[in-house]
């Protein structure tokens, strides 16, 4: 009798473990199953959203005919989901400026983004946007700013006003034709060929310039609506001084300081906050 139910016994535990046993594989199975659900699901969550956002809805007259966001030069350079840079005035600054004059791009041109040079003292300057055209590189500092803008060009600082109720909001900013003199000085450490220059500093329409002088033949401000008034008129004062190879050679030796590290980024706000002068 002791012997059966012994037999009985360690049946009963053979069976509990069996069922523990095939319990946890199961388990592990809908583990894996979840987990593959989400993935796809995942997935399909990311591209049904980039798909909601590739033709862009904004502003008419930068947009004709539609663009396909994610088949830009910049999205291709700055990995940014659109959705992203509608919450960033810096970032979406940048891709309406370009997007304003990305058709010269049928013509040759070649665009930059955020290139990341070195200056003398081995800090980086960060440059918005670079065009290399067959009349020269254009280099364009873009501030989405609105309200009144004052400045000179030889001013340290300009000045940005805003409407209140009560008064005016006064801010201090950088002179942008300086920042820019900055990126010009930093690109011609680079490029040892004789190349025009051009110092274009590009505000949102929202921005009125008041009193704002400048002076120089390859120096320029202002609104993102008179942009491509204000390139085509530089380029029937000047001749052509590279032609399509030069420009896809600058082209290919820039485009990895558009692609710099998170630490790099990192460092270059640093040095800002310690400067407090956005080169």
């Amino acid at each position: 009798m002791d012997i059966l139910n012994n037999i009985i016994f360690w049946e009963l535990i053979t069976s509990i473990l069996t069922l523990i046993g095939a319990f946890t594989v199961l388990k592990w199975i809908f583990l894996l199953i979840r987990h593959i659900i989400l993935t796809v699901k995942k997935a399909f969550d990311r591209e049904k959203t980039k798909k909601s956002f590739r033709v862009i809805p904004k502003s008419p007259e930068l947009f004709k005919p539609k663009i396909n966001y994610y088949e830009t030069e910049y999205y291709k350079q700055t990995k940014e989901y659109y959705y992203d840079i509608l919450k960033n005035p810096g970032k979406l600054g940048e891709y309406n400026l370009y997007a304003k004059i990305m058709d010269y791009e049928n013509a040759g041109s070649k665009f930059l983004f955020n290139c990341y040079l070195k200056k003398e003292n081995g800090e980086t300057t960060e440059i918005d946007v670079i065009m290399i055209n067959v009349r020269g590189i254009f280099v364009f500092e873009s501030k989405n700013y609105n309200g009144w803008i004052f400045g000179d060009q030889k001013d340290t600082n300009w000045t940005q006003c805003l409407p209140n109720k009560k008064m005016a909001v006064k801010e201090q900013f950088y002179n942008p034709i300086k920042q820019n003199d900055t990126h010009i000085k930093a690109l011609k450490r680079y490029i040892k060929k004789f190349v025009l220059y051009y110092n274009i500093v590009v505000f949102a329409d929202t921005a009125t310039l008041k009193g704002v002088s400048v002076e120089g033949e390859y120096t320029r401000v202002t609104n993102l609506k008179n942009l491509r008034k204000v390139i085509y008129e530089l380029m029937l004062e000047h001749n052509e001084v590279l032609n399509l190879e030069e420009i896809n050679r600058i082209y290919d030796y820039f485009y990895p300081y558009t692609q710099v590290s998170k630490e790099v980024k990192e460092q270059h706000i640093k040095n800002i906050q310690k400067n407090k002068s956005p080169e």
